[in-house]
């Protein structure tokens, strides 16, 4: 009698870019413009980017400061971002996906402490098994500091990805430890999602956001 034993469908593992991928805002500016209407903050962000090329987040972390010097708490700063638009169509995904037994990570430009924030807020947190981003938290002063994922000492010289973070290499990172490869859904929508997408392998899945946030599918159309 012959016995035919199936293998195991390898694991899945989605990773989800957060701005205008899971939330359909840029969660560094909206913040910004949420506790800050008049636009004065913004618009000095904007000259520091443009005549001094600060890198964005440096710029980032200049700006939480700006507004903590005009009287925004930090609690403040997390109440706003829990009004932050989130993608219906994403949040289903993301009800699926753990439905179905998935692993699921977010890897974004943007800091560990609006994310969490943020997924706290909309109660998806738990379907989330890591979040890897720029640093984020509150010092001794009560100051939040925004530090790049990337040290500054220490550049990982991809030509694909800002000097903050290779979302590349985290893919890399993270596929080597899996004992098995998982097949991977990648959901994302910039151009900092390039890196990330080169290292995908044929099984796996891009799924990259349409017009007008379409950086990411253009860049794979070229």
């Amino acid at each position: 009698r012959a016995y035919v034993t199936m293998a195991s469908p390898p694991p899945t593992l989605v990773v989800w870019d957060f701005d205008w991928s899971l939330v359909n805002e840029n969660s560094d500016t909206f913040v910004i413009h949420q506790l800050d209407p008049s636009g004065k903050i913004w618009a000095e962000a904007r000259k520091l980017r443009k005549e001094q090329g600060v890198q964005w987040t440096q710029l980032m972390d200049w700006a939480v400061g700006a507004l903590q010097d005009a009287g925004h708490s930090v609690e403040a700063m997390r109440t706003a971002q829990s009004r932050i638009p989130v993608l219906r169509g994403a949040l289903e995904a993301v009800r699926l996906s753990a439905a179905a037994g998935a692993e699921q990570r977010v890897l974004s430009d943007a800091n560990e402490l609006y994310i969490n924030w943020i997924l706290e807020a909309i109660g998806i947190a738990p379907s989330f098994s890591a979040v890897e981003t720029n640093g984020a938290s509150v010092d001794a002063t009560g100051r939040l500091r925004v530090s790049p994922h990337q040290p500054t000492t220490q550049p990982h010289g991809c030509p694909l990805c800002p000097a903050n973070l290779c979302k590349g290499a985290v893919i890399e990172r993270w596929l080597a430890s899996f004992e098995t490869r998982p097949r991977v859904i990648y959901v994302g929508d910039g151009g900092g999602d390039f890196c990330a997408v080169t290292k995908l392998a044929a099984d796996d899945v891009l799924l990259a956001r349409q017009a007008p946030h379409d950086r990411l599918l253009a860049k794979v159309k070229q």
